[in-house]
């Protein structure tokens, strides 16, 4: 089975000056199988035009950042989407407000459930923090997974 390859459209958009759509070309050249949006952003396309510019580039859109609510979710379904990438906690150590994101991200993810995906959590370096850095007995990461609905 072959490998496949997605990148991550935030990682090159603020330097491509000419727009996403255009970033999307340079992955296909590049040799990426997909990749992951930023919101229902279309460039101005329709999203007829916007499916089939992919569809044209062998590029398949298998995740996005942006998507805010059901109008969103329904954009991303209709092109395909698995996932939808919630927000990192930005090093939260306080294990009050950690649960609340969690129970946030886990809402998130049985209501992306009707739309045929799954919420997937963006860490940046941050989640791997110790929540108490005295006793370094938990990551936030580990926290975060141990309070996380896996199925969604």
């Amino acid at each position: 089975m072959k490998e496949k390859a997605y990148a991550q459209l935030y990682s090159i958009v603020r330097q491509e000056r000419e727009g996403h759509l255009e970033a999307f070309r340079r992955f296909a050249e590049i040799g990426y199988d997909g990749v992951e949006l930023l919101g229902n952003n279309t460039n101005g396309l329709s999203f007829e035009d916007y499916k089939k510019y992919l569809k044209d580039l062998g590029l398949k859109a298998i995740a996005s950042h942006n998507l805010h609510n059901d109008e969103d979710y329904d954009f991303a379904a209709k092109l395909g989407l698995k996932y939808d990438i919630v927000a990192g906690c930005d090093a939260v150590r306080d294990e009050e407000k950690l649960k609340r994101i969690c129970e946030e991200w886990n809402q998130i993810g049985r209501h992306l459930e009707a739309f045929g995906m799954k919420a997937v959590i963006h860490n940046h370096g941050e989640e791997f923090c110790w929540m108490d850095e005295e006793k370094k007995e938990k990551r936030i990461y580990d926290y975060i997974a141990e309070n996380t609905d896996p199925k969604t």
